[in-house]
């Protein structure tokens, strides 16, 4: 009537399942998560606006307009301020935009009396992806 205890062979073949499915989780995962971060498509409103609205709408928005450059919408931005269209399309080197970020003298952007430290690398890096994959009238994307 009472059985003996023993080691059901379910058990230890639902251990292995488990394990197996886990490990499979685990790994399956990762690629899919890798795509869509930094080396996926760079979109304005999903990933550079971002970066302009934590760091630039403090001087560059539509009330402030520092050096005339209004921030807050993909075609104010691109009509640019006292530089024009801070974007050259195609060219990220040549886009006033990518040398303001990645200047050491006073036009560095943020100035430093309002960010003592520079954008970060990887935004800067986003956004000259972004302008690389630009073309002459293109829409934002």
């Amino acid at each position: 009537m009472f059985r003996t205890r023993s080691t059901c062979c379910y058990c230890i073949l639902c251990t292995f399942i488990g394990l197996a499915l886990a490990l499979l989780m685990l790994f399956a995962g990762a690629p899919a998560a890798s795509a869509q971060g930094p080396k996926g498509p760079v979109s304005f409103i999903n990933d550079v606006a971002p970066i302009l609205k934590e760091n630039c709408y403090a001087c560059h928005d539509a009330k402030k307009k520092k050096g005339k450059l209004d921030m807050t919408s993909y075609d104010s931005f691109r009509k640019g301020g006292t530089h024009d269209d801070p974007v050259v399309p195609g060219k990220s080197r040549a886009s006033v935009i990518v040398e303001l970020l990645t200047a050491t003298d006073k036009t560095r952007m943020p100035p430093k009396d309002v960010s003592p430290n520079p954008l970060a690398k990887e935004k800067i890096d986003v956004i000259a992806r972004w302008i690389r994959h630009r073309r002459q009238g293109g829409p934002p994307a």
